[in-house]
């Protein structure tokens, strides 16, 4: 998806894009760490945890985020919420992550031009009840922006 200056605009078959913040990446990793405008990321785009019994703890999953921000949604306030649902849809975490962030523009900025936000979530010591599908469902001022997904396995 696009965005221009805050406008919708369409695509090739002529669908409209919404305007507004875009996930350009959200997904599983083993480690990250965001550090001056860039994302450092190891271990990425894994689809299976396995383990040998349940519950399980998973000592840490890191979820890798950049957000593409509209130049008109810069120097706005705007909130985040990360969730784990389970096969059955059902939350996961006793809460969600949650935050806030307000992207600012640099000075050397073209006007017009999306901003980008890194991030790297960490979950420690995940307790997994059960085999099955879990998703990290990711949201933007009440949006839903991203899903990443995995399997939980037994193994011998």
């Amino acid at each position: 998806m696009a965005t221009i200056q805050g406008r919708s605009r369409r695509t090739k078959s002529g669908e409209m894009l919404e305007p507004g913040i875009k996930s350009e990446c959200f997904l599983l990793a083993d480690s990250a760490e965001a550090c001056n405008g860039k994302l450092y990321v190891l271990g990425a785009g894994w689809d299976s945890l396995n383990a040998r019994e349940f519950p399980t703890i998973h000592p840490r999953i890191t979820l890798p985020i950049v957000l593409s921000v509209p130049w008109g949604e810069t120097n706005q306030d705007h909130t985040f919420l990360i969730s784990l649902r389970d096969d059955d849809n059902q939350p996961v975490l006793p809460e969600p992550f949650t935050g806030s962030f307000k992207l600012g523009r640099p000075v050397d900025a073209v006007p017009g031009e999306p901003m980008k936000i890194v991030v790297a979530v960490n979950v420690n010591n995940l307790k997994i009840e059960r085999e099955g599908r879990y998703t990290f469902v990711l949201e933007v001022d009440g949006r839903e922006l991203g899903r990443t997904s995995f399997r939980a396995r037994r193994t011998q």
